[in-house]
């Protein structure tokens, strides 16, 4: 299992080694912070976490953590500050489904397959205006909002370590249970931005 650093640390386990250097200087939107780890007390659910908050700006290109089928949207929830913006589920085989919620733009269709590093949408922010994406393995038939309904993402990182989905890399040999960054990185972020730009969104 991969530890995740707390807020104000980075994200890569790895922090002094050459592999997570490269992490922290090839991503334009580094460096990632962690604000809420998985099964951290939180207000809502059943008091505990059911997913990883990356804390990223506004804007930041969202990707599919690895390849699945069967997208489902959802409108933003109103009235509670802990929710709010767009949530995109992904399904992974007979696995799990992959969560992407607090999105300010969404550029996927309801039950459209999507491969590993897809532009899935732009981040956005919660009702109370705390910009971040909540990031969720959710068991088939689970809720997204319950703790005991998840698995703690940690488990399923590609490698066993947190890192940056490459375009330029085969991935085929991988198991859609094995997951890659579902924030772009890079020169890749940098085309969706641009890509986001240039296409309506399905939602916004």
């Amino acid at each position: 299992m991969v530890k995740i650093p707390k807020k104000d640390q980075l994200i890569s386990s790895a922090l002094l080694s050459f592999t997570g250097l490269l992490l922290l200087l090839q991503s334009s939107c580094t460096p990632f912070y962690i604000s809420k780890n998985y099964g951290e007390p939180v207000v809502y659910g059943e008091g505990r976490h059911p997913g990883v908050d990356f804390e990223i700006s506004n804007g930041t290109p969202i990707i599919a953590a690895a390849d699945g089928t069967d997208v489902w949207l959802s409108n933003p929830c109103r009235g509670q500050w802990w929710c709010g913006g767009y949530t995109v589920w992904l399904r992974h085989g007979d696995y799990f489904h992959t969560g992407y919620s607090h999105l300010s733009k969404v550029y996927v269709h309801h039950g459209q397959s999507l491969s590993r590093g897809q532009f899935i949408g732009l981040s956005g922010a919660s009702n109370n205006g705390f910009a971040h994406l909540h990031f969720g393995v959710i068991k088939i038939g689970g809720s997204g909002r319950y703790y005991s309904n998840t698995y703690n993402p940690n488990d399923f990182w590609l490698d066993g370590k947190m890192q940056c989905f490459e375009p330029t890399k085969d991935y085929s040999q991988n198991s859609e249970k094995r997951l890659t960054l579902p924030v772009a990185c890079g020169d890749y972020a940098k085309k969706l931005k641009k890509e986001g730009k240039e296409k309506e969104p399905v939602l916004k």
